[in-house]
């Protein structure tokens, strides 16, 4: 027998090659070593050679050496010689960044602090708490009460990846990595500066078909201030509104005690900068585990993560603490194949997830605890012929959860593919994807709903608005269900051509939102939305042979969508959603979520602004549908030329349309801060384009400032705090370069593998339509607040550059 094996280890490289049945082995000594088995009680039986069969039963590789050869059953297992080899890499990078601002609101710098009395134009002094600025002309240089700075960002972090190996072309039978990181920022509003610190290490075994991974996560950040109830834009506010006659840096408190202010009504943004009970923290950990394990057709595996969040914000005083479980267990079984061409897989999974959230405030504290699982059952059958592929899949999910309503048992999917390649007889490929889906969710219960109690505020009020109430609990809920079609398609011509178009249309059933109703913030099913979204995504590579290693690759990507209120329940029409109490988003029937809300001209039966007596439009106080926030479509381009050791990367975007709330030009007005009030103030003689309440067409000239009348009467502040919103409703039009980079590698084959040099720009370029800060901005950082601006604190540009050594 050791010689028939020694015989088999000389056609190892056959088998190595093909991995296909061996073929008879016929030779003196084999044929001598069954000869006494063949005529084993068969006298005067011929001799015939037998013929015998192996199949190998893992793959082994020629370079490596043979320590032995065994053969059960006819299987055949060459066990490798152990060696192992220890590979140790990683990477350092430093990188530095100075940030600046993008655009502001543009301010007067002519008229004082005051307002007309008796006829005149008066400077009145901050003893007088006077907040208007529309006294008379400077007659001195104006005061820069601007509080933007240039801030700045340091980063720094270490990656270390290591294995063993017993062969190169096998998995590393243990592998092991770690990752620290170092964020410093200070933002472009002075007293701010925010830190963050990152650890990361995992450990994978690799045990023949058995797999297990753990890892381990630490993330900790602290900020100056916590801008969750708009603290940070209440201190923007205060600088732009402080007239130019008075000077804040000139001393933020008083000698006797208390602030140094141009009025007892407003704020000196530097005094409030200088209060440390708003900082925040935060510290997140992360623990997975997973296992696989392969036996023949059989494929089963579990993936446990726990992860807790413990964040604590001074300035309520807020502490959240949040503890997540989850696990996924999944089994899969690959069919042996009918023929060449079909293969089959059948797969069942569970998700379990149970998390606990408790939030405590001086006066109450909030708990909340939800168990849920998602059981979902899956057959894919696919054909892989020479040059057409074709596959379903097919199956179904459960959704059950202590906090809903009701449980879900019947929430099938299906989806299939058909693609083809070497069309028309030429390198071009093509595949069609449709997808049918239901299923549900529910609102996650880490995440606050106390924004919305800002609706009960008018803007005026909005330095009152403290974030400290929360739903009372997240049970008896109807799940949120989604049904969902998307097709895909994609055409590709050698790589060099692409083109992938994406549409999709959901339907969600019962939407969640919070409502305040008797003193309580609750969360309802409130109404049914239908999303439409189409994308056309077309990608061109091109290489060329001069110069020697010149690459350019473009890509571009059309977006358009909407997302429309199918229906509302009954008492809802009209519920605010994020926003104030007279300008706010909402919830409307066949308009999109969302939409606009706010005071408008009052019009006629023929949308005829109506004017008053005084030869000034009429306000509607009613709110009504004033703008809606979402985009017409998006353009994204990106470029990457390479050449040798340079890449040169930009990527810059079109947006068409969505309209925005200008709210920081409408109090900047009715202040007289804007630069609109310190041009028009001055125009007498004005028609305004209407009719009269009798009918006529309106004739009445007006002053938009006239000095004999109160302030309260000019053509900005009549109107009170916010004005008219519908005259503040702009486009949102912007062209923007997310980034210009220039990266540099340097190779280098002792010790160091490489060295990357980079600099960049991130919003190098913003050009928009809006005259406010940047239209993407939201209000006080909240959820659901675009296309609302009051305050908003500018984006920025960064100009960074970086190093990274990789070993």
């Amino acid at each position: 027998m050791r010689k028939f094996l020694s015989v088999l280890v000389l056609f190892t490289p056959l088998l190595m090659e093909a991995q296909l049945p061996v073929n008879p082995i016929l030779s003196p000594d084999y044929l001598s070593l069954i000869k006494d088995d063949s005529l084993a009680g068969k006298k005067n039986t011929a001799i015939s050679p037998s013929t015998v069969q192996l199949r190998l039963r893992a793959p082994f590789w020629l370079d490596d050496g043979v320590k032995a050869v065994r053969e059960k059953d006819g299987n055949l297992t060459i066990l490798p010689v152990t060696t192992e080899w220890l590979s140790i890499g990683g990477n350092l990078g430093f990188s530095t960044a100075a940030r600046s601002v993008n655009t502001q609101p543009s301010l007067q710098q002519q008229y004082v602090q005051g307002e007309s009395d008796n006829g005149s134009l008066v400077y009145r002094a901050p003893e007088t708490n006077e907040l208007f600025s529309y006294g008379p002309l400077i007659q001195s240089a104006p005061y820069d009460n601007g509080i933007l700075r240039t801030g700045n960002m340091n980063s720094q972090s270490l990656s270390l990846q290591a294995n063993i190996r017993r062969s190169f072309y096998w998995n590393p039978i243990w592998a092991f990595s770690l990752k620290v990181a170092r964020n410093t920022e200070t933002i472009v509003l002075p007293d701010n500066r925010n830190t963050s610190h990152s650890f990361f290490t995992s450990v994978e075994r690799h045990l023949g078909e058995l797999s297990i991974l753990g890892s381990y996560n630490y993330f900790s950040s602290r900020l100056s201030n916590d801008n969750s109830n708009g603290f940070l834009n209440r201190v923007y506010q205060n600088a732009l509104l402080t007239p130019i006659s008075f000077s804040n840096a000139q001393g933020a408190a008083l000698p006797a005690g208390g602030q140094r202010a141009y009025s007892d009504q407003a704020a000196n943004p530097l005094l409030l900068l200088q209060d440390s009970s708003h900082s925040a923290d935060k510290v997140q950990q992360t623990g997975n585990l997973s296992l696989q394990k392969k036996q023949g057709n059989l494929t089963f595996g579990v993936i446990s993560t726990i992860d807790a969040v413990k964040d604590n914000s001074r300035l309520y005083p807020r502490k959240q603490n949040d503890d997540h479980y989850t696990s996924n267990a999944y089994l899969s079984y690959r069919f042996d194949r009918i023929g060449d061409y079909i293969s089959s897989t059948a797969k069942l999974n569970y998700i379990y997830n149970n998390e606990k959230f408790k939030i405590r405030y001086p006066a109450d504290v909030y708990s909340y605890h939800r168990s849920s699982s998602d059981v979902s059952f899956t057959f894919h059958s696919a054909y892989d012929g020479n040059d057409i592929h074709v596959g379903l899949n097919a199956g179904n999910k459960f959704y059950l959860s202590n906090t809903s309503l009701h449980n879900k048992f019947f929430l099938p999917e299906v989806n299939g593919y058909i693609a083809a390649g070497n069309l028309f007889s030429t390198p071009l490929y093509a595949k069609l994807t449709a997808n049918y889906t239901l299923f549900c969710s529910e609102p996650p219960i880490n995440r606050s709903s106390s924004y919305i109690m800002m609706t009960q505020l008018a803007p005026q009020d909005a330095s009152k608005f403290l974030p400290a109430t929360e739903v009372r609990s997240f049970n008896d809920l109807s799940p949120m269900e989604h049904r969902e079609f998307s097709s895909w398609v994609q055409l590709d011509y050698r790589g060099r051509l692409s083109l992938n178009a994406d549409f999709s249309i959901r339907d969600t059933k019962n939407n969640v939102f919070p409502v305040y109703e008797n003193n309580q913030l609750i969360l309802k099913n409130l109404g049914d939305t239908r999303y439409k979204g189409f994308e056309l995504n077309l990608q061109i590579n091109a290489g060329y042979s001069y110069p020697p290693g010149a690459g350019i690759s473009n890509k571009i990507s059309f977006y358009k969508f909407s997302n429309t209120v199918t229906r509302v329940q009954d008492g809802y029409e009209g519920h605010p959603i994020a926003g104030f109490s007279t300008v706010y988003k909402a919830l409307v029937k066949g308009q999109p979520v969302g939409a606009i809300m706010g005071s408008s001209y009052l019009q006629d039966a023929n949308n005829n602004v109506l004017i008053g007596a005084d030869g000034f439009p009429l306000m509607n106080s009613q709110p009504s549908i004033i703008g809606n926030p979402n985009p017409d479509f998006t353009l994204k381009f990106s470029h990457v030329v390479s050449w040798k050791a340079f890449t040169i990367n930009i990527d810059w975007e079109y947006r068409k349309g969505g309209d925005i709330w200008n709210g920081t030009a409408a109090v900047l007005d009715y202040y007289g801060r804007s630069a609109t009030t310190g041009e028009q103030r001055n125009i007498t003689g004005y028609v305004f384009d209407g009719k009269l309440q009798n009918g006529n067409h309106n004739n009445i000239p007006v002053a938009f400032y006239d000095p004999a009348l109160p302030v309260e009467q000019n053509r900005w502040v009549r109107y009170g705090y916010t004005g008219i919103a519908a005259s503040y409703i702009e486009k949102g039009d912007n062209i923007r370069i997310h980034t210009l980079s220039l990266g540099y590698d340097i190779k280098i084959k002792k010790y160091l593998q490489r060295i990357r040099l980079t600099a960049y720009a991130h919003n190098l370029l913003l050009w928009s339509a809006y005259k406010g800060v940047d239209p993407n901005q939201l209000l006080y950082d909240q959820p659901a607040s675009a296309g609302l601006d009051l305050f908003n604190l500018p984006s920025t540009k960064t100009f960074g550059a970086g190093a990274s050594f990789q070993f």
